[in-house]
C-alpha cells in the first residue's frame, strides 16, 4: 500500500499537479470563499480608484495651461525668493518697486561675479491670479489618499504572511531604507511650505510626498500577501515608475526657487553636517529620487513581467542548493498530488462498494412497509364486513360490496410490483 502512495507515474488529473492539498481544494474544487471575494473587489476598487487619480491628473494638467503656469509660478517663486523671503539676498539682487530684479554689481569689476541662481527669470512677471489655480492640485489627493493607504488595509488585514512579512522588513534592508527615504522626502518637502510663495501649491505637494510613504510600503509589502492583486500591483508599479521618473527629470532639468534654501538652518546643527547641511534642497530632493527610483526599478520592471509572483524577497542560497531544493520540492508536490488523487480513487471506490448495500437496505425497509400497509388494509376490510347493526334497530345490515377485499388485493400487488421494477432499475443503473 505504500509503494502505491510513492510512485508518482500515475495518470494525473489535468490542471491540479504539483499543487497542495489545501490549495487545490480551494481553488478546484470548493467555491471562492468570501475574504477572497473581499480582497479581489477592494483591489478592484483600488485600481478604479488609481486610474481614477491619473485621469484628474491629465485634465488638471491640459486646463492650467501647463506651460504659462509653470513658467509664471517659477518667476513668482523667484521673486519671493530675492526680494521677499525669509533669507532675502539683499548683497545679490537689486528688487525694485516695479518688480524688476537685477544683479547686485560687483565692488571690485576684476573678480569674477558670484553664482547667481535665477538669471533666465529675473524678467519673467508674475501673476498672482494664475497663481490661484494650483486648488485644482487638490482635486486628486482624495482618490490618491483611498487607493494609497485606506483600501491597502482592506488588502492586508487576515491576508499578510507574517512569516513573510517579517523577512520583508527585517531580513531585506532595501525595504526599510528605501521607506526611510520616501519619509525623509516628504519632510523635506514640509519644510518648503514656510519659504514658498504659493503656499497652497507647496502644501499640496507635500501631502502627496506624505501619501507616497504608505503607497511604496504598500507595494514592496504586496509579497506577503496569500492571496495576490497583480492588476493593482501592476497599476503601482507604473504610478510609482511615472512619478519618481518625472521628479528626477524635472529637478534635473528645472530650478525651482523655493528649494534653493539650505537643508539645515543656520546652527550648530548644520555646523556639524555642513556637507549635507549647506546643500540645496533641491539637490538633497533629486539625490533621493535617484536613489529611490534606482532601489525600486528591479521590483518595478519584476512586477512588469510577473505581477503575481514575488518581486522583492530574495532567496538567499547558491545556485547549486537552489536547484537541490526545486527538484526536492517538485518530487515532494509529485507524491502530494499522487496520494491526492489515490484518496480521491479510494473514496469514489468505498462509494461505490457502501452505497448497492444502502440502496438493498432502503429497498427491503420499503417492501416491509408496503407489506404492513396491505395487511393493515386487509384487516380494515375484514372489520368492516364482520360489523354488525346494533341490536332494537329495525335497519338492515350495513352491505358492503363484494368486490372491495379483491380490489385491496389487487391494489396492494400492483404497489408491490412497481416497487420491484423501480428497485431492479435503480440497481442496475448503479
Amino acid at each position: 500500500m505504500q509503494t502505491r502512495y510513492t510512485r508518482p507515474d500515475f495518470e494525473q488529473t489535468p490542471g491540479l499537479v504539483g499543487v497542495p492539498r489545501v490549495v487545490r481544494v480551494t481553488e478546484e474544487l470548493l467555491p471562492v470563499d468570501d475574504h477572497k471575494t473581499a480582497t479581489w473587489l477592494v483591489s478592484k476598487i483600488a485600481v478604479g480608484m488609481l486610474l481614477l487619480t491619473a485621469l484628474l491628473y491629465f485634465f488638471i494638467y491640459v486646463g492650467l495651461d501647463a506651460t504659462r503656469y509653470w513658467d509664471n509660478q517659477r518667476a513668482c517663486e523667484f521673486q519671493h525668493f530675492a526680494c521677499d523671503g525669509r533669507l532675502k539676498r539683499a548683497w545679490q539682487y537689486e528688487c525694485t518697486d516695479d518688480g524688476k530684479i537685477s544683479l547686485q554689481p560687483s565692488a571690485n569689476p576684476d573678480l569674477p561675479q558670484p553664482f547667481a541662481f535665477g538669471e533666465t527669470l529675473m524678467d519673467e512677471p508674475c501673476d498672482h491670479e494664475l497663481t490661484r489655480a494650483s486648488f485644482w492640485w487638490f482635486l486628486p489627493l482624495p482618490t490618491l489618499i483611498l487607493s494609497a493607504v485606506v483600501l491597502p488595509l482592506g488588502l492586508f488585514r487576515n491576508n499578510a504572511h507574517r512569516t513573510t512579512l517579517k523577512k520583508l522588513l527585517l531580513w531585506t534592508p532595501s525595504v526599510p531604507l528605501i521607506i526611510f527615504q520616501c519619509f525623509f522626502r516628504a519632510c523635506i518637502l514640509l519644510s518648503t511650505i514656510a519659504d514658498a510663495d504659493d503656499k497652497a501649491y507647496a502644501s499640496i505637494m507635500a501631502v502627496e510626498a506624505i501619501v507616497l510613504v504608505p503607497q511604496v510600503a504598500v507595494f514592496l509589502l504586496m509579497d506577503s500577501l496569500r492571496h495576490p492583486t497583480p492588476q493593482l500591483r501592476l497599476c503601482y508599479a507604473l504610478a510609482l515608475l511615472l512619478r519618481f521618473f518625472v521628479a528626477v527629470v524635472t529637478r534635473a532639468t528645472y530650478e525651482y526657487p523655493v528649494e534653493q534654501y539650505p537643508l539645515l538652518p543656520a546652527g550648530p546643527v548644520r555646523d556639524a553636517f555642513m556637507g549635507a547641511g549647506s546643500a540645496s534642497k533641491q539637490s538633497s530632493l533629486a539625490s533621493v529620487d535617484w536613489t529611490i527610483m534606482m532601489m525600486l526599478i528591479s521590483s518595478i520592471l519584476s512586477v512588469i513581467n510577473y505581477p503575481s509572483e514575488m518581486a522583492v524577497v530574495r532567496l538567499r542560497c547558491d545556485t547549486k542548493g537552489y536547484f537541490n531544493w526545486r527538484d526536492q520540492y517538485l518530487a515532494s508536490m509529485e507524491v502530494r498530488a499522487a496520494r491526492r488523487d489515490l484518496d480521491y480513487a479510494d473514496h469514489a471506490l468505498w462509494l461505490r462498494a457502501k452505497l448497492p448495500i444502502w440502496l438493498g437496505r432502503q429497498r427491503e425497509s420499503l417492501r416491509e412497509g408496503i407489506e404492513r400497509m396491505a395487511a393493515s388494509m386487509g384487516g380494515m376490510v375484514a372489520r368492516s364486513q364482520s360489523r354488525l347493526v346494533p341490536r332494537g334497530s329495525t335497519t338492515r345490515r350495513r352491505a358492503v360490496p363484494d368486490g372491495t377485499d379483491a380490489q385491496c388485493q389487487v391494489q396492494a400487488a400492483a404497489a408491490r410490483t412497481t416497487f420491484e421494477h423501480s428497485s431492479a432499475h435503480l440497481s442496475d443503473r448503479v
